[in-house]
C-alpha cells in the first residue's frame, strides 16, 4: 500500500499533537497492532509439555525417513552447524558466550569447563527453541531448511 502524505494537527506553539490519516491506512495500521498483539501474547494458544514435542519431532522425522530415503532419524534431523565462542578470563573464573545465539553465557573455574558448559548449554537452548517453535505453531504447518 502506497503511504499517503503526512498531515499533522499542531497546537498553537507548533507542536505536533496529533496525525491525520486516510481509513485505509489506518484500518491497515490496527491490523498489524492485533496481529502483534496476538502474537506477543499466545495465552489462548494450546500448551504442550516439552517431552510431548520431542516426540512430535521424532514422528516427523521417522515419518520424513520413511519417504524420503536420505532422510535420518531425529538425532541426525537438523544440520551441524558451528558457532563462535567468545571467552575470557576475568578474575578467577573463565567467562563466555555464544556470539551468534543470545543468552547463551556461562561462567567456569576452567577454559575445557567453560567451553563443555558452553556446548551443553547452547544444546539445549536451540533444542528448547526447536520445540517452541514447533508447539507455536499447532494444526498442520511445514518446515523448510534454510541456507544462508
Amino acid at each position: 500500500m502506497a503511504q499517503s502524505k503526512k498531515q499533522f494537527l499542531v497546537d498553537e506553539n507548533g507542536e505536533k499533537t496529533a496525525v491525520l490519516l486516510p481509513v485505509k491506512e489506518y484500518e491497515a495500521l490496527m491490523e498489524n497492532i492485533q496481529d502483534l498483539a496476538i502474537t506477543a501474547d499466545p495465552r489462548d494458544e494450546p500448551r504442550m509439555p516439552i517431552d510431548g514435542v520431542k516426540e512430535r519431532l521424532e514422528r516427523k522425522a521417522v515419518r520424513r525417513d520413511v519417504s524420503d530415503r536420505d532422510s535420518a532419524p531425529i538425532e541426525g534431523a537438523f544440520p551441524r552447524n558451528e558457532y563462535t565462542a567468545v571467552i575470557k578470563q576475568d578474575g578467577g573464573w573463565w567467562i563466555g558466550w555464544i556470539e551468534e545465539v543470545p543468552g547463551v553465557n556461562c561462567q567456569e573455574a576452567t577454559c575445557d569447563e567453560l567451553l563443555e558448559t558452553l556446548r551443553v548449554t547452547l544444546k539445549e537452548i536451540l533444542e528448547i527453541n526447536k520445540a517452541e517453535s514447533i508447539a507455536f505453531a499447532c494444526g498442520d504447518f511445514q518446515t523448510e531448511r534454510i541456507l544462508i
